[in-house]
Formats: C-alpha cells, structure tokens, sequence
C-alpha cells in the first residue's frame, strides 16, 4: 500500500539530458571556495608574487582531480547498477571512438568536381581538405591588376569630431 501511494504521489526526477550526472554536493562546495581564492586572487592581480596566486593554481589542481575522481566514481556505480536496459548503453558508450566529434558537428557536404558531378563528403579529413580549399584557395600564378592602372588620389582626412 505504502509503495502505491509513493508511486501515485511523488514526482518521478527527469534530469536534464544536459546536466552532469557526476557533479556532487562536495564539488559545489569547492566550487564555491575556487570562487572566493579566484576573487582574492583577482583582487591582488597586480602583486606577481602574492601567496594568492600561488594557492589558486594548488586549488585549481586539487579541483580537477576531484572533477576527475567524481567522474570515474559516477561511471563505476553506473557500472555496477547497470541493468538489461543499460548494458546498450554502456556498450554504445565503449565503442564509440571518442574522438570522432567533428563528424557529428559538420554535416555530410555535398561537393562537386571537375567533371560537374556532386559526391558526398562523410569522413574527417576529406571534410577537412573541402573546407580548407574553399576558405584559403590557392594564390594566382599572375596578378589580375593592369600594368599601367592608374588609382585615384586618396580622400582627404576626415573632419574632427566635436
């Protein structure tokens, strides 16, 4: 009876597909401490050798280690709950190559070449070399301006501002 009361009543948690489901409350507790050793920092910005600077980068590391540390924790206690429904996912998330993600941020082009004809453009470094020979195209042999052309007298200054 009591679990279909809680089952009726309580709102089921929907995270955002966007949020760190490894962040903890003791990251945004350094988190805060980061941000008052950052401000004193700031406020001695003008000092080199103020001991300020120097516990802000020891932070910082300490910081990233814990990020880092929640991190693995987060995926081993995902590990080790992991049901039927979740073994697709992890098996997705260990053979996806993890640095192919340009792939997905440039679409397929479509290009066409000296015979007129459009093909499509899939992998990395063929997207890489479309683009580069579009946005820096090689220099002309010979310059496009006649010899003998003549340019026009430059304007005058312009009137100060008042």
């Amino acid at each position: 009876m009591i679990q279909k009361v809680i089952n009726s009543k309580v709102p089921e948690n929907r995270p955002c597909p966007l949020s760190k489901r490894w962040w903890t409350k003791d990251l945004k507790k350094k988190k805060k401490i980061i941000n008052r050793i950052c401000a004193k920092s700031y406020r001695n910005r003008a000092v080199d050798d103020h001991p300020s600077h120097q516990d802000l980068r020891q932070a910082h590391q300490k910081y990233a280690a814990d990020i880092a540390k929640a991190k693995i924790e987060h995926w081993g206690n995902f590990l080790e709950n992991a049901n039927t429904a979740d073994i697709w996912s992890v098996n997705k998330y260990l053979t996806n190559p993890p640095g192919n993600r340009g792939q997905t941020r440039i679409p397929t082009l479509k290009v066409k070449g000296n015979d007129r004809i459009p093909r499509e453009v899939n992998t990395n470094e063929e997207k890489a070399n479309i683009l580069s020979e579009v946005f820096f195209p090689l220099k002309l042999a010979a310059t496009t301006v006649p010899q003998a052309h003549e340019y026009p007298d430059p304007l005058l200054p312009p009137m100060p501002v008042t």
